[in-house]
């Protein structure tokens, strides 16, 4: 069993103000009453704080610093940085905006494995309150963590909202990582649900968005390759949206590859 936060907060605390040895098993019990017990209650504390904190991060305004292939760096008011993961559509609409000010509605979660101690704090961005409250719906469909939603997310969300609602899984295939299978849980788990984010009066295209002569044959490499070729396009376009001004193939996949091993 993992022990509880504020237990290890208050070990900390102990290691440090009373020289534990990290060797050593650490009890309320190992230090004179009432001072373990005031330990717990200040690691208690410390982690209510933390958690308090995390949860109100709701918004972010600041500098579009740089987009990293997979978020943003925003440069905040109080000399802050926030490195902030978004939905690969928002990539490309971000592009043109590097060092003006945005507006990120965001998510916190911990990503990692708890039974390992080894979870990392991580903020999501969106440019709506909206495309915010779709993707936690988006998340509640079996097999579809926070990291796989991202790169889904490679079409407006009113535009996917319209797909499901009309049941259409063809167009879902076409986003990167969603297969024929996972096309139709999505169909099933959200029909009924996303009427009110499908976009009113919006017809579905599959049809790609237009790319330059050499990111074109950087996604026929890539599915050459073995890539699907939704993957491949979804990559290629969230390379272009961070560096436009690649203009050869070599480069591109260079950076692809970069991507993906991020």
């Amino acid at each position: 069993m993992n022990p509880c936060p504020c237990v290890i907060v208050s070990e900390i605390l102990a290691k440090k103000c009373f020289g534990f040895r990290r060797s050593q098993r650490f009890h309320a019990t190992s230090l004179p009453i009432p001072t373990g017990y005031w330990l717990l209650a200040i690691g208690l504390l410390i982690w209510i704080l933390f958690d308090i904190l995390c949860v109100m991060i709701a918004r972010i305004t600041g500098l579009l610093d740089e987009l990293t292939g997979v978020g943003a760096l925003v440069a905040t008011a109080g000399g802050l940085w926030y490195e902030v993961l978004l939905p690969a559509a928002d990539m490309e609409r971000l592009g043109g905006r590097i060092g003006k000010d945005v507006v990120l509605h965001t998510i916190h979660y911990l990503e990692g494995d708890p039974s390992h101690g080894a979870q990392t704090p991580r903020l999501i961005g969106f440019l709506s309150p909206e495309d915010r409250a779709f993707f936690r719906l988006f998340t509640t469909v079996k097999g579809i963590g926070n990291r796989k939603a991202l790169r889904a997310l490679a079409r407006p969300v009113g535009e996917i909202a319209a797909a499901i609602a009309a049941k259409d899984s063809r167009f879902l295939t076409q986003l990167p990582e969603i297969g024929k299978r996972t096309a139709e849980q999505i169909i099933a788990e959200l029909s009924g649900k996303v009427e009110a984010f499908a976009t009113s009066g919006t017809v579905v295209s599959s049809a790609p968005p237009s790319l330059s002569e050499s990111a074109s044959e950087a996604v026929a490499v890539l599915v050459q390759l073995g890539e699907r070729r939704a993957d491949a396009l979804a990559l290629v376009d969230r390379v272009m949206a961070v560096a436009p001004e690649l203009d050869s193939v070599e480069a591109i996949l260079q950076h692809v590859y970069k991507l993906r091993a991020t």
